[in-house]
């Protein structure tokens, strides 16, 4: 009996682990690939800084380019494509579908960061982590 208690609950936490993990932003999928699964297990607090990254702390404000523009252009930043070697450039710019992990940008400054979405009268403004 005591050892199927012990299996019983193995079996229950094993189960647990496995169904809490919830789906993954396919944003963080397209850019880390197959590795975004297993560096959520592995740390689970980076993924949701990532999300909380995405969701709150990230912003696209409309902005005029001016003569004597003072934002970085995303073109000047490399692509993070270690993970996903298809992952590609943006050639236009939707707020609802752009992925700002494409690029090796400054996620956590101290200070609120500014770029300018190349072609675009788009900025994009990442706040501070808390």
């Amino acid at each position: 009996m005591k050892r199927f208690t012990l299996c019983f609950i193995l079996t229950g936490s094993m189960w647990h682990l496995t169904s809490a993990q919830k789906p993954l932003d396919p944003r963080i999928v397209e850019v880390y690939g197959s590795r975004a699964s297993e560096l959520q297990v592995q740390n689970p607090g980076w993924v949701t800084s990532m999300e909380k990254l995405l969701n709150e702390r990230i912003s696209y404000v409309q902005s005029p380019q001016t003569g004597d523009e003072k934002y970085r252009k995303l073109s000047e930043f490399a692509l993070l494509d270690h993970d996903n070697p298809d992952l590609k450039r943006d050639q236009s710019f939707d707020p609802a579908t752009f992925n700002p992990l494409k690029y090796d940008l400054n996620f956590f400054s101290k200070g609120t960061m500014v770029y300018r979405i190349d072609g675009t009268s788009f900025l994009l403004v990442i706040e501070p982590q808390d």
